[in-house]
């Protein structure tokens, strides 16, 4: 068994993401924790294409792609759902940002504003070289940015 916890991400159309966290039905939970996101789209819709495309980038465990862990589908009478296991980040750009900006009063250095830009670069140069687009590229959707490497 397990907790869903919606991390009210998506819901844009191209999913929902939630925090999943494993139940011990004798107490206490487990302490493996994962986002899986859910993709729900009418039957006649093709609904591998995502998944397809999240699997084939995760195959190359790129530091700036989320790496996928497990995918599955259930088809029911006119809808199909699709569900995206992957690994938990820290956080998201957008949540970074508004720490720094909002709460903290404490704007970007160019050398910290270069270091994002350089991560999601990176990240998008990988996606392109493998024949396929972002589509949905904005702060929600960039990881926590890292130290430099």
């Amino acid at each position: 068994m397990f907790h869903w916890q919606d991390l009210g991400a998506g819901g844009d159309g191209f999913g929902k993401v939630y925090k999943i966290t494993p139940k011990n039905l004798h107490g206490g939970g487990g302490n493996e924790v994962f986002a899986c996101k859910v993709i729900r789209q009418p039957r006649n819709i093709e609904i591998n294409t995502e998944r397809d495309a999240l699997l084939k980038l995760s195959k190359g465990r790129h530091p700036n792609i989320v790496d996928v862990i497990d995918t599955w589908i259930e088809q029911e009478k006119f809808a199909s759902t699709c569900y995206i296991q992957m690994e938990m980040c820290d956080g998201d750009l957008h949540e970074y940002l508004q720490e720094r900006y909002v709460q903290d009063h404490e704007p970007l250095t160019a050398a910290e504003i270069w270091n994002i830009f350089r991560q999601i670069m990176t990240g998008i140069e990988y996606i392109h070289s493998q024949g396929m687009v972002h589509r949905d590229l904005k702060p929600k959707n960039s990881n926590s940015p890292t130290s430099p490497q």
